[in-house]
């Protein structure tokens, strides 16, 4: 059932974006290998180019349609929209330990059991970046190294630790 909600998704949101498509990538636990019947389904989709706001309408319409079917996994899936140009930029939630909230860093994302789209940072992250790049499965488009540079180690723990600080003070 999974397999069949992800394809489709992935040929209509490649057709609503036409040109502006470049590919769908699975990553989080479904790329990592520890997905279970209680996960939620996390994937980016990459862009040459940040949606256009009649882009944003169709890919809402699209999840609209999705997330109206039948099936248990349409409620889980959880996704962010990345321009190219932003997966090679080294962007994290915090930075030494404080709240990153530069504007720009928002991407246009589903939350797991949204129905809206939103700008978010949730997803803007080293880690996921790494997850993508490393680990991530490409349901379409290009090999995924293609396209993030390597992420070194250092850069990962210095995320890591800054988000617990940064969660530690939030709390």
């Amino acid at each position: 059932e999974l397999d069949i909600v992800l394809e489709n998704l992935a040929e209509r949101l490649e057709e609503a974006l036409g040109k502006n498509f470049i590919g769908f990538y699975l990553q989080g636990s479904l790329a990592l290998g520890d997905f279970d019947l209680t996960s939620d389904v996390d994937f980016i989709v990459v862009t040459h180019e940040d949606l256009s706001e009649e882009q944003v309408g169709g890919v809402q319409q699209i999840h609209f349609e999705t997330y109206d079917q039948n099936n248990r996994w349409v409620k889980r899936l959880e996704y962010s929209f990345f321009p190219k140009a932003e997966l090679f930029s080294h962007s994290s939630p915090f930075v030494n330990g404080k709240r990153n909230d530069l504007k720009e860093r928002g991407l246009w994302y589903f939350n797991n059991g949204s129905r809206d789209i939103e700008r978010s940072d949730h997803c803007n992250t080293l880690i996921t970046r790494w997850t993508v790049r490393e680990k991530g499965i490409a349901l379409k488009g290009p090999d995924p190294k293609t396209l993030i540079d390597p992420i070194d180690p250092n850069d990962l723990r210095k995320e890591i630790k800054d988000t617990m600080i940064g969660w530690g003070d939030d709390l």
